[in-house]
Formats: C-alpha cells, sequence, structure tokens
C-alpha cells in the first residue's frame, strides 16, 4: 500500500514555565532560541517539511507570534488554532478529522514542537520507519532509549525485539526507584511523538473515545463552527483519551538523541556555544539570556549556579532546583503576573517591537519588520513619530506618498498622518521609533488598511 500524504501536525501551545524568565505565558519555549540559531519550533519544521505537509497546531492566543514566526524565516506552513487550550486529544482528533477529508489513505505524525533532537538524520530514518509501519493501517509510537532513571518523564513498557517491538504499558512519571525498574526491564520515554493512519486513529477514536469522536465529525471543512464543537470537547491528553485503552500500538525505538529541555539543567547540558563567563573560586557556573547589550559575566566563591538574564527579570538558581521554578512562577503570577506572560518585546505577524524607554515626555522603540512583510496603513491621533531607520531598506509611505528609505534615513510623521513602512526585501529592516505627545498606548491606532485583517 502506498499513501499519496503524510501529513505533520506540531503541537505548539503550552506555557513552559519551567523555562521561566525566557519562557513565558505568551511566548512559550517553543519561539525561543536555546543552543541554535533558529527557535525550536523552526528547528521541528526544519527536520520534516521535506518528508509531508506541515500544520502548527496551537492556540487562538498564540496565533499571532506564530504566524510571526512563519514570516520570519519565511516558512509557508498552515495554522490550526483551537480556540481555548484543551490538552492535546481534542486538537489532534480534529486534524485527523481533516486530514482524512483530504485523503481517507493518508498518515499523520503528531510531533512536539521544543524538543531537541540530534543528529536530524536519525530521527528522519526514524520517521520514514514508522511511516512505513503506519501505512499498514497502524498507530506507532516512538520511544526513546533512557540516558537515566528520571521522575520526570512517562515511560513505554514494550514487549517484543529487535525491529518488531510493541506497546505494553504506558507509565506516567513513576517515582524514581519504579523509574529505575522500568529501565531494568527495557522500558522507553514517552516522547509525545505519535504516528497513524487517519482512517486506523478515527476508528479507534470512536471506540475508545466516542465523546471525541462524536464531535469532531461534526466539525465544518472550514472550521466556521470550531468554537461550537470545541465548546463539548472534553480537555483531556491524547495518551489518556486513547493511546492507553490501545492493545495493538506498535513502537520504534529512537536512534536519535532527544531532550525536552523541560529545565535549565537540561538547556545548560545541550548547550554548545554558552556565554563566556569568568570564574574565580567558582566552578560548574552557567549563564544565559536574551540582552541585546553585550556583558561580561563573572561568578566568584560561587558553584553550580545558573542565572538566566532578560532585559526585566533575571533568575538565579542552584543546579538541581530547576523543577522548582515552576512553583517560583507559581508565586510570581499573584504579585507580578505581566513578568510570567509577556517579555519586554511584543511579537507581531510583520516582525517584532521592544520598548527602550517609556517616560511621561516621550516613548522610544526597537522596531523590526521581517522580510516581505509591512505595517498597517495607520494614523495617530494623540503622538507624533520619528523614525531612523538603522539596518535594512524599504519603501515608505506618508499621506499616499511613497518613497525609498535606507540605513541612515531619519522619516518624520506629524499627528494624524496617514504612514506605513514595507520591507520588500530579504534582509530585516530595523528602525528606532521615537513618540512624542500625549498618550503612547497601542490602542491609538487607526488602521485604513491591513495585511492581517486588524481593525
Amino acid at each position: 500500500m502506498s499513501t499519496t500524504n503524510v501529513f505533520f501536525g506540531i503541537l505548539s501551545g503550552g506555557a513552559g514555565t519551567r523555562l521561566w524568565p525566557i519562557s513565558r505565558k505568551n511566548a512559550p519555549k517553543q519561539f525561543a532560541q536555546f543552543s541554535s540559531d533558529d527557535p525550536l519550533l523552526i528547528e521541528t519544521i526544519k527536520r520534516i517539511e521535506k518528508i509531508g505537509y506541515v500544520s502548527l497546531l496551537t492556540t487562538e492566543a498564540l496565533r499571532t507570534q506564530t504566524q510571526g514566526l512563519l514570516n520570519r524565516f519565511a516558512i509557508n506552513a498552515e495554522i490550526i488554532a483551537e480556540p481555548s487550550p484543551q490538552n492535546t486529544a481534542p486538537i489532534i482528533a480534529l486534524f485527523n478529522e481533516l486530514c482524512y477529508r483530504k485523503n481517507k489513505n493518508s498518515v499523520l505524525c503528531i510531533l512536539p514542537a521544543d524538543h531537541s533532537i540530534h543528529p536530524v538524520e536519525n530521527f528522519r530514518a526514524d520517521i520514514q520507519k514508522a511511516i512505513k509501519i503506519a501505512e499498514n493501517k497502524k498507530i506507532v509510537t516512538l520511544g526513546i532509549p533512557p540516558r537515566e532513571a528520571s521522575s520526570a518523564y512517562g515511560y513505554i513498557e514494550v514487549k517484543g525485539s529487535g525491529e518488531q517491538i510493541s506497546v505494553k504499558k504506558f507509565t506516567e512519571k513513576p517515582h524514581l526507584a519504579k523509574a529505575q525498574e522500568l529501565i531494568k526491564n527495557s522500558a522507553l520515554w514517552n516522547a509525545g511523538m505519535f504516528i497513524f493512519h487517519t482512517e486506523t486513529f478515527r476508528e479507534a477514536l470512536k471506540k475508545y473515545s466516542p465523546e471525541i469522536f462524536n464531535e469532531t465529525e461534526k466539525l465544518k471543512t472550514d472550521l466556521s463552527n470550531l468554537k461550537e464543537v470545541y465548546s463539548k470537547l472534553p480537555s483531556i491528553s491524547i495518551d489518556y483519551a486513547l493511546m492507553e485503552k490501545l492493545d495493538n500500538l506498535e513502537c520504534v525505538k529512537a536512534s536519535f538523541n532527544w531532550s525536552d529541555l523541560g529545565s535549565w539543567e537540561e538547556v545548560a547540558s545541550k548547550d554548545k556555544e554558552p556565554h563566556k563567563i569568568s570564574q574565580i573560586t567558582a566552578h560548574s557556573n552557567y549563564y544565559t539570556g536574551t540582552n541585546n547589550i553585550p556583558k561580561t559575566v563573572a561568578f566568584v566563591g560561587v558553584d553550580d549556579l545558573i542565572a538566566v538574564d532578560t532585559p526585566d527579570s533575571l533568575l538565579i538558581m542552584k543546579k538541581g532546583f530547576g523543577q522548582d521554578v515552576k512553583s517560583l512562577v507559581d508565586e510570581l503570577k499573584k504579585s507580578k503576573p505581566k513578568v510570567t506572560e509577556d517579555h519586554a518585546f511584543e511579537d507581531r505577524p510583520w516582525g517584532r517591537f521592544q520598548i527602550l524607554l517609556d517616560t511621561p515626555l516621550f516613548k522610544s522603540k526597537l522596531i523590526s519588520v521581517w522580510p516581505g512583510q509591512r505595517l498597517s496603513y495607520q494614523s495617530h491621533n494623540h503622538r507624533r513619530e520619528h523614525w531612523i531607520i538603522v539596518e535594512g531598506e524599504g519603501e515608505f509611505t506618508l499621506n499616499g506618498e511613497k518613497r525609498a528609505v535606507k540605513s541612515g534615513d531619519h522619516l518624520f510623521i506629524p499627528l494624524g498622518a496617514k504612514h506605513r513602512i514595507a520591507n520588500n526585501s530579504q534582509a530585516k529592516l530595523e528602525f528606532v521609533e521615537v513618540q512624542q505627545g500625549s498618550y503612547f498606548g497601542e490602542d491609538d491606532i487607526i488602521r485604513y488598511d491591513d495585511d492581517y485583517g486588524r481593525s
């Protein structure tokens, strides 16, 4: 049997609280760069985009950031956004139903967006192996050979040997002694990767989770009734809703190195080019961050510390306490919720802006426009603006008049003037904006034309 289509659904929701302050509610860890030039989500897409069609399964709250990231890296991929987070089963069932309608004889691959995987060639080979099995109307999972006994991961107990192994039982995050016992019995880590024939998945869902199947079957292909359907779906993981109930789940033992980057200790161990630090009577310390300004970092008389530095927050923790960062974030939500939700920068579909200084007299920003994107045609009622182009080139429009601009140009936008800037090049366009007036809020925008449908 040959499959006409292979569809990849990349799960890109979550909050990634254990990697605060870089990972936040509205910019979780898949949007961040750790040991690579690319954010984790882009790494994930690049691993599989030549194998099949790629869709990003995210939430409505993360749609703008997701589209902005795709535009930044000039990647075309479908975005399917659930109205509200409902765990993994509903969005996977929804995606499977849509793919099934496109081609009843197709294979679906569900992958998390925020994992570190090397070497890529081994991963692709294992995925292709799983796809071949799934083509024969099977459901398959990838199991990771454990590096150590850990209570941070779920386990897959397997039966069989060699190339022919299948799942005997799932065990969810056992205590350490149980984890050690499982490893002795050749159990694998559960990485949340599933590959299956769309028709087989659909029939299994109908049998084991009819409450999900019955609702997703009502879904209109244009998603016009998505909110109505979603409101009736339970919040449940795909493991609990389906995978743990199957008695014929196949397994492919991974041949690649894998990490879910679930703690700062894990990030530090995977960082191939860590920030250079000075240490005096100090050992095994680690520093990382997102500050644009180069910084000299030194540790004196301390060992095993991790420091994570961002423009608005600084985390200092001792190695071994990474799982407690989640509890810290829970506390911060009560007193300083903004630092758990947003960065000092904000992503837009066209690019990103970062506030440099906000005073009663003026507000300044650093604004980046990704290649091929442009801001909305807009005006402001309460402020005038000065723009200084610092990198790249583009086309500036002021009250209908267009002109080419480049690095070093100064642009003045009077109060009430209609304006926009477009980046028609293949490189980033960046400028510093200085606002003057009586009010600097983001809601002082009147849009006349917008590529992204914003009013």
